[in-house]
C-alpha cells in the first residue's frame, strides 16, 4: 500500500499542492483529477482551519494513499467536528463559507468524512485506473465459478440446492438486474439521439466529415452482420439451465409489414411505458436528425438532451461497482447446475472475438488499397505494432492521446485534422464492441430458440447496429433482448466475459477509426508520403 505523507499549513499551502499534484501524476491521474483533489483539498483545509481552536499555528496532515488501483487523498487534523453537509446553516455563513459549500457540495460523490480519535478525518477520492474495474468483474467471474463448484459439491440434495438459488442468489441476481435495466433503455435512447445530432453536426463541417461518415458507418454495419454470422456459426449456449427457457416469451408469424409498422409508436409515452426498444430507437432516430436540421434556434433543446445522456452515464457509474456482485451471483448459479462444463463455451466465444482482430487488420489494408489507393504494407504493419496498447488498456478513450500521437508521426496525417477525426471518428468505428456483442447476442437468441425469418434478421441487425453506436457493449442489451424475446436475465449469464472480450473489441474499435481517419485524411492529399512509407 504505497502512501506518501506531508504536513499542510497556511504557509506551505501552495507549495503542497504543487506536492500533491506531482505525486498523483506520479499515479497516472489525469490533469482533471489532479485539479478537483487540489481544490476539495485547498477548501476542507480552510474550513477545517476555522473549525480549530487556534488558528495561527493550525496544520493538517495530508496523505496520498493508493490500494488496489484506488487513489484516494486523507486529510486529517484536530478540531470540531467536520460535516459540512450537515452543520453547515447558510443564514450565519458569510459568503466565502458559502463558496467553499457549493464546491463540496458539488463534488459530494468523492468525498467521504469521518472522525478517528478525536481528529476530522476528510477521505478524497482521486483516482481509479481503468485496469481496476476489469480486476473485479474477473474476480467476480472466477469467484462466482469456484463457489458454484464448492455449491455443487458440498450440498448433494437438489432441493437444498434449489432452497440456495431461490432464496439467497436468485433474489440478488434479479435486484441487481433490475437497476441495470432501469437505466439502461432511457441510456439508450438519449445517447442515441445525442450521438446522431453530433454526427449530423460533423458531417456539416465538410468533406472529411461526410467520407468519414460513408466509411465508418457501412463497416461498422459490416461487423454486426459478421458477428451475427459468426454468432450463428457457433450455436447456443447448450450448457445454459433449461429452467432459463421458461421465461422466453416470443411472437411467431411476424409479417415484415407487421413488424415496420410496429417500429413506428403510435405516441410518444407508449415506447417508454411499454419497454419497447425498437420504437425508443426509432424516435430517437427521428427527434435526432429534427434537432441536427433545427439550427442555432434549437440549441437549448440539444444542451438538455446531452444533459440527460451525461446525467444517465453518471447514473450508469453509480450502478458499474455493482456489476461485479451481479457476474459473482450469475457465475455461482451457472457453474452450481452445470459444472465446468459452462466456462468451455465461454473460451469459444473469446475465441471468435480475437478472431475479430486479423479480420479488422484484412479489412482495413483492402480499404486502405482500394479507397485510400496507396499501399496497404506499411499501414497494416504499423497498426499491428500499434495496436496491443488499447488491447492492454481497454478503452477508446484512454487510447486517444496515443492514437493522436501514432497517427501523426507514424502515419504522416495531418495534426490539426486528425484532432477532428479521431474524436468524431471513435463514437462511429466501435467496430469491436458491434463484432462481440452480435456474436453474443446470437448465440443467445439461439440459446432460446427464437424463431429467425426475415422480420428476426432484418430487426435484429437494425437493433444491433443502433445499439453500436453508443459504445455501450453488453451492457446495454437487456431491453432490446426482451423486445426479440431472449429473457433479461440471459445478460447476468455473459456479461462476466465481457472485461476479456471488451479488450479484443477496444484494439478491433481503434483499429477501425485509424483505418477511417487515414482514409478519410489521404482523400485531401492530408497525409505525408514520406513518413508513412517510412519504417
Amino acid at each position: 500500500m504505497p502512501e506518501k505523507v506531508r504536513v499542510m499549513s497556511k504557509n506551505n499551502l501552495s507549495e503542497t499542492l504543487d506536492w500533491l499534484a506531482s505525486v498523483l501524476r506520479e499515479k497516472k491521474a489525469s490533469q482533471k483529477e489532479i485539479f478537483s483533489a487540489q481544490l476539495l483539498a485547498e477548501e476542507n483545509f480552510l474550513q477545517m482551519e476555522r473549525l480549530s481552536a487556534s488558528d495561527e499555528d493550525f496544520s493538517a496532515s495530508i496523505a496520498v494513499k493508493e490500494r488496489f488501483g484506488k487513489v484516494n487523498v486523507e486529510l486529517s487534523a484536530d478540531g470540531e467536528n467536520h460535516l459540512p453537509f450537515v452543520n453547515f446553516d447558510r443564514s450565519t455563513a458569510d459568503e466565502a463559507d458559502c463558496a467553499g459549500y457549493e464546491i463540496l457540495k458539488a463534488n459530494r460523490r468523492k468525498l467521504i468524512f469521518t472522525r478517528r480519535k478525536g481528529r476530522n478525518l476528510v477521505i478524497i477520492k482521486a483516482h481509479e485506473a481503468e485496469s481496476n474495474r476489469m480486476r473485479h468483474m474477473l474476480l467476480g467471474l472466477i469467484g462466482g465459478a469456484v463457489l458454484g463448484l464448492l455449491l455443487k459439491w458440498a450440498v448433494p440434495d437438489p432441493l437444498h440446492l434449489s432452497w440456495i438459488e431461490d432464496n439467497l442468489l436468485s433474489p440478488v441476481q434479479s435486484m441487481l438486474l433490475h437497476a441495470l435495466i432501469l437505466v439502461s433503455a432511457p441510456m439508450i435512447f438519449f445517447s442515441i439521439l445525442s450521438g446522431i445530432a453530433n454526427i449530423s453536426d460533423t458531417a456539416s463541417l465538410g468533406r472529411i466529415g461526410g467520407r468519414l461518415l460513408l466509411l465508418s458507418l457501412p463497416k461498422l454495419a459490416f461487423y454486426v452482420v459478421l458477428g451475427l454470422f459468426v454468432g450463428d456459426v457457433l450455436g447456443g449456449f447448450a450448457s445454459f439451465p433449461e429452467m432459463m427457457a421458461k421465461d422466453a416469451v416470443y411472437e411467431t408469424g411476424t409479417k415484415l409489414r407487421d413488424l415496420i409498422i410496429g417500429i413506428v409508436p403510435a405516441d410518444i409515452v407508449t415506447p417508454f411505458h411499454t419497454n419497447n426498444v425498437l420504437q425508443m430507437l426509432f424516435l430517437a432516430c427521428f427527434f435526432g436528425v429534427m434537432l441536427a436540421k433545427a439550427g442555432d434556434w434549437a440549441d437549448w433543446a440539444k444542451n438538455g438532451v446531452n444533459f440527460f445522456s451525461r446525467f444517465l452515464m453518471e447514473l450508469l457509474d453509480i450502478l458499474l461497482p455493482c456489476l461485479p456482485w451481479l457476474v459473482f451471483v450469475s457465475m455461482t448459479k451457472l457453474v452450481m447446475h452445470t459444472g465446468l462444463a459452462s466456462l468451455l463455451i465461454f473460451g469459444k466465444v473469446m475465441a471468435a472475438a480475437a478472431l475479430g482482430i486479423p479480420i479488422a487488420m484484412l479489412i482495413s489494408g483492402m480499404l486502405v488499397l482500394i479507397v485510400g489507393r496507396c499501399s496497404p504494407l506499411p499501414f497494416v504493419r504499423k497498426v499491428a505494432r500499434f495496436i496491443p496498447l488499447p488491447f492492454s488498456l481497454s478503452n477508446s478513450t484512454a487510447s486517444m492521446p496515443f492514437v493522436l500521437s501514432f497517427c501523426r508521426q507514424k502515419l504522416g496525417m495531418e495534426e490539426k485534422f486528425t484532432k477532428f477525426t479521431i474524436p468524431a471518428g471513435m463514437q462511429l468505428n466501435m467496430d469491436g464492441t458491434a463484432f462481440y456483442v452480435a456474436i453474443l447476442s446470437m448465440m443467445l437468441a439461439h440459446t432460446f430458440q427464437i424463431p429467425m425469418d426475415m422480420e428476426f434478421y432484418v430487426a435484429f441487425s437494425l437493433a444491433q447496429f443502433l445499439i453500436a453506436l453508443t459504445g455501450l457493449g453488453i451492457i446495454a442489451m437487456p431491453s432490446v433482448y426482451a423486445a426479440f424475446g431472449i429473457p433479461e436475465i440471459a445478460v447476468a449469464m455473459v456479461i462476466g466475459m465481457e472485461p476479456i472480450l471488451d479488450m479484443f473489441g477496444t484494439a478491433q474499435s481503434v483499429a477501425g477509426n485509424i483505418t477511417a481517419s487515414f482514409i478519410a485524411c489521404k482523400k485531401e492529399n492530408l497525409v505525408d508520403e514520406k513518413a508513412y512509407r517510412q519504417k
